[in-house]
C-alpha cells in the first residue's frame, strides 16, 4: 500500500500527505483541489486498491465473493492530519461494535 496509494494519488491529481496502516485499519490524508468530494475519493480509492490487492494477491479475492477489500463502515473527516490515535481507537471500536463483533 505505502507504494501503490501514492501512484494512485497521483493518477488522479490529488497530493498524498499521508498514510497509516495498522493491523484493523489504514488512515490516509490526501488533499485535491476540490474536483470531487471526499466521498468520492473514498469510493475510487477503495475500488482502484482493491482492484489491486485481488490482482496480487488472488485467494483474498476467492474469499471475498463482494468484489471489494475494504469493509463498510468508514470513517469520513475533512482534515489536513491522521486522527489521534485515541479518537481512531474509538472509531473502530464503535464501527466493530455496529458490526457486532
Amino acid at each position: 500500500l505505502a507504494k501503490w496509494f501514492p501512484k494512485l494519488c497521483l493518477a488522479y491529481g490529488w497530493k498524498f500527505k499521508n498514510l497509516l496502516v495498522e493491523d484493523q485499519s489504514i488512515t490516509w490524508v490526501v488533499s485535491t483541489l476540490g474536483r470531487e468530494m471526499p466521498i468520492e475519493m473514498v469510493s475510487i480509492i477503495g475500488t482502484k486498491l482493491s482492484e489491486r490487492i485481488f490482482r496480487v494477491f488472488p485467494s483474498y479475492y476467492d474469499e471475498n465473493p463482494s468484489g471489494e477489500y475494504w469493509a463498510i463502515p468508514y470513517y469520513l473527516e475533512t482534515t489536513n492530519q491522521v486522527p489521534a490515535d485515541e479518537l481512531r481507537r474509538l472509531i473502530l471500536h464503535q464501527i466493530r461494535q455496529d458490526q457486532g463483533i
